[in-house]
């Protein structure tokens, strides 16, 4: 196998468990494991997005879907989609394609594994930079809204968002620079086949998961009284960001870094890196749905009081 690609450093020193000690009852996998973990992953993410998506991201006021920006979800569910979206692609390139002699399929799903990877990265920032906008302090009232988006007062429905203002959010534009620069210099890697452009592109990939803990920080440490996120809630975020970070380089660089044997001839210390970072998910999940019960009851009752003034009849 060749050493110039650099994906193909992606598998080198991966440990194939369980080792031969306790026999390979899934020999057709290349890594029975980091495949099986992956799949268990995959399938967990993408029900926790359907379950935000029909559950955790609006309220319902008289039969009639409310979503205001304290309580949208959205964001979380592009999140979680794209990270079942990359874990299966991790599953079949850990799965099938490692066994597969043509090293251009392996390849090609490292590569969409990496770009789905930094949309991961992109949408969680977004998600986290949304919480520190409109959940860490006291839930926005409605109306207040509308009235900043040129709606008029009393309107029950949720007000449009102001597009402009939205494209011109300085941090959003940082997470997106950082992510097309990790992009660019990912494909720069690949071309030149150097390892200094694999460091380099490693560094940026980092760089571009930095927000992630500096938003955490900034809402963890955020005090305002008794009004934002609970304790719990904020227990819940530190440690999903903790253990978010234990795997965000890159696992072929982890694997350079690592031991190569199986712990307890069953599971590598990468297959554990992949665990606590699927632990995140669900600390990320008990975040954003504490967060979602905590701003529901405020917006039910301030749209309820809006469509009360809408139709009070008792001024006529």
């Amino acid at each position: 196998m060749s050493h110039h690609h650099p994906y193909f450093m992606l598998n080198e020193s991966i440990p194939h468990c369980p080792d031969k000690t306790i026999g390979r009852p899934f020999d057709s996998l290349a890594y029975p494991t980091t495949t099986i973990i992956f799949v268990v992953y995959a399938v967990t993410t993408l029900i926790f997005a359907t379950i935000i998506a029909f559950k955790y991201n609006s309220v319902k006021v008289f039969n009639k879907k409310i979503r205001t920006q304290n309580i949208s979800n959205t964001l979380w569910i592009l999140y979680y989609i794209s990270v079942g979206i990359r874990t299966c692609i991790n599953a079949a390139m850990y799965g099938i394609a490692a066994n597969i002699k043509d090293s251009t399929v392996h390849g090609m799903l490292f590569v969409a594994s990496v770009i789905i990877g930094g949309i991961n990265a992109f949408t969680l920032c977004l998600s986290l930079n949304h919480q520190r906008k409109y959940r860490s302090s006291a839930p926005p009232n409605p109306a207040a809204q509308a009235a900043g988006n040129g709606a008029k007062e009393g309107d029950p429905m949720l007000p449009k968002m102001d597009v402009m203002k939205r494209l011109a959010d300085p941090a959003e534009i940082t997470f997106f620079l950082l992510f097309v620069a990790s992009l660019l210099l990912f494909l720069f890697a690949v071309i030149n086949k150097t390892q200094v452009w694999v460091l380099v592109f490693v560094g940026s990939y980092a760089a571009q998961r930095l927000p992630v803990f500096v938003l955490a920080l900034v809402i963890v440490l955020h005090r305002n009284g008794n009004e934002g996120p609970t304790r719990q809630s904020k227990i819940y975020l530190f440690f999903a960001s903790v253990f978010h970070f234990t795997n965000e380089l890159p696992i072929f660089f982890w694997s350079q870094l690592l031991p190569t044997n199986c712990i307890w001839h069953a599971i590598s210390v990468i297959d554990l890196l992949i665990m606590f970072n699927f632990l995140s998910l669900i600390l990320f999940f008990l975040f954003l749905r504490t967060e979602y019960l905590r701003n529901m009851e405020e917006c039910i009752w301030t749209t309820v009081s809006q469509i009360q003034d809408t139709f009070d009849f008792r001024r006529f």
